[in-house]
């Protein structure tokens, strides 16, 4: 039986799926920009949640637009135990085989995720088993909505402890889950609520782009329409900050607004001379 590892409880809450664009990283720098106080938290582009997880809200609204991801939270939230002893199961049976049957077994159960009409307990937990057995633990979609990431081939499956987890299912208790628009989760944000905005990032060029966490994409009229929002919100008495790529269209968008360069991590690229720092903008209306 594949056990978890027990831990002493960390401190704060951590991400336990590994998604593009996380900010686990740069969190030194984002606890320096966001703001000392606030009523409610929104996160309308959550992704991995590690702004979220960070800071442990008591009253949070958050949301994402791919529905595995968003099943994910509601099931670690209301369903842990089952969950984690359905994760088992499936790695149980995945370390004692072969590397070729691993393989197999990888692409048998992607093939059944992708066929999945509802999203349940043992879709969270493919979900999750998927994105610890892929290659680099990328979620992308095709144009057809599916998960194409290949197998990973990796030695090792490593999980997130236990008590790390449990830790992230008592701070989605205090989180309303949606799976919608970012303008529909905004609509009901007032004066003094803090919003943090990490939409797809504005490409460095035209062939950096990388949006298929849902098989659709966020160009530059979504980042213009977002931007009126913002300037909405902004109007409305709200707490926004913001992250995105250091651009030209960027900072053009923003300029009534603050704008911070922070160091991040190129992580996504085929080429290994093609990773290392980069600049980013975050932008506050404080």
């Amino acid at each position: 039986m594949i056990s978890i590892l027990k831990t002493h409880m960390t401190s704060t809450a951590k991400p336990f799926v590994k998604w593009l664009g996380g900010k686990t990283k740069l969190l030194p720098q984002l606890a320096r920009l966001q703001p000392h106080s606030y009523n409610k938290y929104y996160e309308p582009f959550v992704g991995g949640g590690a702004l979220f997880f960070s800071l442990e809200p008591r009253h949070a609204v958050i949301n994402d637009l791919n529905p595995h991801l968003i099943n994910l939270y509601v099931q670690v939230r209301n369903n842990l135990d089952g969950l984690i002893c359905k994760l088992e199961e499936l790695l149980d049976i995945y370390l004692e085989l072969d590397e070729e049957a691993r393989s197999a077994f990888y692409y048998l159960l992607r093939d059944e995720f992708n066929q999945r009409v509802d999203d349940d307990m043992w879709g969270a937990a493919l979900f999750l088993f998927l994105n610890k057995t892929c290659y680099n633990g990328v979620y992308r979609e095709n144009a057809e909505g599916k998960f194409n990431v290949p197998h990973g081939h990796r030695k090792t499956v490593s999980l997130h402890e236990l008590d790390s987890i449990k830790h992230a299912s008592n701070v989605l208790k205090n989180a309303e889950i949606w799976n919608g628009s970012y303008e529909d989760v905004l609509a009901s944000a007032s004066e003094g609520d803090f919003i943090y905005l990490d939409p797809p990032y504005v490409p460095l060029s035209s062939t950096s782009n990388f949006t298929q966490y849902t098989g659709s994409n966020f160009g530059n009229a979504e980042h213009e329409k977002l931007k009126l929002l913002f300037e909405k919100l902004d109007k409305r008495g709200c707490l926004l900050m913001m992250s995105n790529s250091d651009t030209p269209l960027v900072k053009e968008l923003y300029k009534r607004f603050r704008q911070t360069e922070v160091m991040a991590d190129r992580a996504v690229n085929c080429k290994v001379q093609g990773r290392g720092k980069i600049t980013e903008l975050v932008i506050t209306n404080y």
